[in-house]
């Protein structure tokens, strides 16, 4: 038989070792790589978003971060030999499936004397595991391929991630397993597939920062899997290793979203055992979980400064509208004249549909916008996806876009229904530099036109 044929059952034989143990990257042979049965995840460099933030830092050090603090950069004494020009720009997010906010941070090719530490924030991520314990930073390299920060440290307290680094590239964070859901939005007594997926460490580099590979099933011949309701209601039945469908229960819950669980005994996953905080590192059990939102045929709900708002369109609270020709826009009102609106614009040529935008990325042709109203109630607060910011130059010359994202799961001829999520930071209106809200907001809209 000839080698080549051979290939596919030595990958799998070599993957089904790996998951016999818990995985801490291991020491890799120099030059050498190691692939998997998937593919490593290599795509284009995202496009500029916004504008940068840039400060010269010289010999004695400093700390350069964006004006929403999602980002810091920390120069320790001694890293350069004179004044060098530092920037940071957030980029197009290119990981694929990733709503998280990307960066590019220059000089690029400088090889600092002392490691740098690099600080992103996840506070308002929407977590796929519902654990932060499972984010890593990655970073894409000159050719285009994603690598994992396996020295990645994890900050629950403040909601943050940190790495020391030597080098600078584009950089954001990555869930390496999750629980993913068919649909997190039912109605009453409708069904969906979950399953557990990974990304899986595509080869070993002499660098230490393996490349990742493309999202896929997990994989574990000896792993075991427990499924169960954290809360709220519902069912989930056991398909096979490592899938299972839940059926929501027949009424709206009083603890909803609902949490679907599944315990994972002998399992293998990327960890940084030299993090105390990651709680699942050494030990026998991995638990992840996915909520899924049961709710009418048609809501939109969201949170602005602790208060949440649920609008069914029923017409008596609320009203909702949507819009599908040439863009998708939602607006909502609720009595007390709270208002939402949403508008999303795809590039030239291209339909709007399932997939991940961002906002004010006018330069491509695709672009996200809010525009919230607190209502009487609230003080009449007007909240917006874009603000005004000051630079040596004056103030209002420069316009900065939240970097978070509008997510579309799902989207549906006449009739049926546009499901998504919201993750972003909004800012009061008419004011310069204005301090960041966390926002978030779920939609299940009936499409008409």
């Amino acid at each position: 038989m000839k080698i080549s044929n051979l290939l596919p059952l030595l990958l799998l034989l070599l993957k089904i070792v790996v998951s016999a143990c818990h995985e801490n990257i291991p020491e890799p042979t120099e030059g050498t790589e190691v692939p998997t049965a998937g593919e490593p995840i290599k795509t284009g460099h995202g496009a500029l978003i916004g504008a940068p933030v840039i400060k010269s830092i010289g010999p004695n050090g400093g700390e350069l971060q964006m004006p929403d603090a999602s980002i810091r950069l920390s120069v320790p004494a001694g890293a350069v030999n004179a004044p060098t020009t530092f920037s940071i720009q957030q980029v197009e997010n290119t990981f694929p499936g990733s709503t998280a906010r990307s960066y590019r941070l220059l000089p690029e090719g400088v090889k600092f004397s002392k490691p740098v530490t690099l600080t992103l924030s996840y506070q308002g991520a929407a977590l796929q595991s519902g654990n932060p314990e499972f984010l890593y930073l990655t970073y894409q390299d000159a050719e285009g391929f994603y690598r994992v920060a396996t020295n990645t440290f994890l900050h629950k307290e403040n909601q943050t991630l940190t790495v020391e680094t030597t080098h600078f590239s584009d950089w954001t964070y990555f869930e390496t397993i999750m629980l993913v859901a068919d649909d997190s939005f039912l109605n009453k007594g409708e069904s969906t597939k979950l399953k557990v997926m990974e990304y899986m460490n595509y080869s070993l580099t002499g660098d230490g920062d393996p490349k990742l590979g493309v999202l896929e099933d997990y994989v574990g011949s000896r792993t075991r899997f427990e499924w169960s309701i954290n809360y709220g209601g519902g069912t989930v039945t056991s398909d096979k290793p490592g899938a299972a469908t839940f059926k929501a229960p027949a009424t709206v819950p009083t603890v909803n979203p609902v949490g679907v669980g599944v315990r994972l005994s002998n399992f293998t996953v990327i960890v940084n055992k030299n993090d105390p905080t990651r709680n699942y590192a050494g030990k026998e059990v991995l638990l992840l979980q996915k909520e899924i939102q049961i709710g009418d045929e048609q809501f939109l709900e969201y949170t602005l400064k602790g208060t949440k708002l649920y609008n069914t369109g029923d017409y008596e609270t609320g009203s909702i509208r949507v819009d599908t020709r040439g863009k998708f826009s939602i607006s909502s009102y609720i009595n007390g004249n709270q208002t939402f609106d949403l508008m999303i614009k795809g590039p030239e040529g291209k339909a709007i549909g399932v997939g991940t935008y961002s906002f004010g990325n006018i330069e491509k042709g695709q672009f996200a916008a809010i525009t919230v109203n607190t209502g009487h109630a609230k003080g009449n607060e007007k909240y917006s996806s874009s603000y005004q910011i000051c630079t040596d130059r004056g103030c209002g010359l420069n316009t900065q876009y939240t970097g978070g994202t509008v997510t579309i799961t799902k989207w549906a001829p006449i009739g049926g229904y546009i499901e998504g999520e919201i993750s972003a930071n909004l800012f009061i209106t008419g004011e310069f530099d204005p301090p960041a809200t966390e926002f978030k907001a779920k939609f299940r809209v009936k499409r008409v036109n």
